[in-house]
């Protein structure tokens, strides 16, 4: 089977590759959409070939249609609503996207019928501060994800996760106190992903280098279960998480370590919902972001600094990564990455 791989550059735009799952082999890399786009993070629509991007620099929230050979085509792009956005997801619906701006606020922009953005529907601004005096003077929300009741923003700059509700029509954002959670001071919340049975959930602690598991209660809220070093024991040097993400099947979670160079695999109990201390494969040039394919076979991991992206095998088992990788793609500052089935 081939996946269409879309990796965004803060230097190149958005390339596209082909992934052949079978062989395990990369085809090069090719422009999908050129600069002036610095893509941070991408989405793609439930159900249309589109694909959003965020431009951080220029604050940007942008659509693109995926036309044949994966090149991208603007639709339209809409000011985010805020500063550096870096985070967005789309809902199962198409009808709504949301975008986490880290020098701003949780903002929402209705979709169209051919998948186009509207300007902001409704921002929330979210009011506090953390520990940390040159990372957490004032809220910064990093990431962002839908919920059955609304949506979580994990918020490094107030080491919580910020539980938010969505009106129907008028897209209103407002917050829900009852589904927020406080997390550890200095924490530094920076992503969140939800288990495949949507029981549990797991945020990646950029600041403490940890990853921390909850139980998803009846109702939405958290209730935090469990708490783990992404870094070996003893560890010193500065190094910051970045991404995370559940295998589909194996009882595993995978945190990208920059600057310790790596990648944490750490086991996942899927009854508990507690974690075993990590094991880790090295991923030189600051690791940032990580993907999956669907059958949990391949991990594709950006290096930001390295200038590469690394694709592992992986053990559909238990979730383990072999030591060095399949294959290596060149890429200028790889920021992201998203796989769309092809064939």
């Amino acid at each position: 089977m081939n996946t269409l791989v879309y990796c965004g550059s803060m230097k190149e735009g958005i390339l596209t590759w082909l992934l052949d799952e079978t062989a395990r082999t990369f085809t090069p890399a090719t422009q999908a959409l050129a600069a002036p786009w610095k893509s941070f993070f991408l989405a793609a629509h439930p159900t249309l070939p589109l694909l959003y991007s965020l431009d951080l620099p220029r604050g940007l929230v942008c659509a693109f249609a995926i036309e044949t050979g994966g090149a991208l085509r603007l639709l339209n792009e809409v000011p985010s609503s805020g500063g550096a956005p870096c985070h967005l997801e789309a809902d199962a619906e198409g009808r709504f996207l949301l975008v986490a701006n880290y020098n701003g606020d949780p903002a929402i922009f209705p979709l169209d019928e051919q998948g186009r953005l509207g300007p902001a529907a409704s921002t929330f601004h979210l009011e506090g501060s953390g520990p940390d005096a040159k990372r957490q003077t004032h809220t910064h929300p990093h990431g962002i994800n839908l919920t059955p009741e609304g949506a979580w923003v994990s918020d490094l700059g107030t080491d919580r996760i910020s539980a938010l509700t969505i009106a129907p029509g008028t897209l209103a954002l407002a917050e829900d106190a009852a589904r927020s959670v406080s997390l550890q001071p200095g924490d530094g919340p920076r992503h969140l992903a939800l288990s495949p049975c949507g029981r549990f959930a797991a945020v990646v602690n950029e600041l403490s280098n940890t990853v921390t598991t909850f139980r998803r209660e009846e109702g939405g809220a958290l209730t935090v279960l469990s708490t783990r070093s992404t870094l070996p024991a003893g560890y010193g040097e500065t190094t910051h998480t970045a991404e995370i993400a559940f295998h589909p099947s194996a009882p595993a979670i995978y945190a990208t370590n920059r600057g310790h160079d790596s990648v944490a695999i750490l086991p996942f109990d899927a009854h508990s919902g507690a974690l075993g201390e990590a094991r880790f494969v090295a991923s030189p040039g600051k690791p940032q972001a990580l993907a999956l394919n669907q059958a949990g076979t391949l991990l594709l991991v950006a290096n930001m600094e390295g200038g590469t992206v690394s694709l592992f095998a992986v053990d559909p088992a238990t979730g383990q990564l072999e030591e060095a990788p399949l294959a290596v793609q060149a890429v200028d500052a790889p920021a992201t990455l998203l796989l769309a089935t092809k064939s």
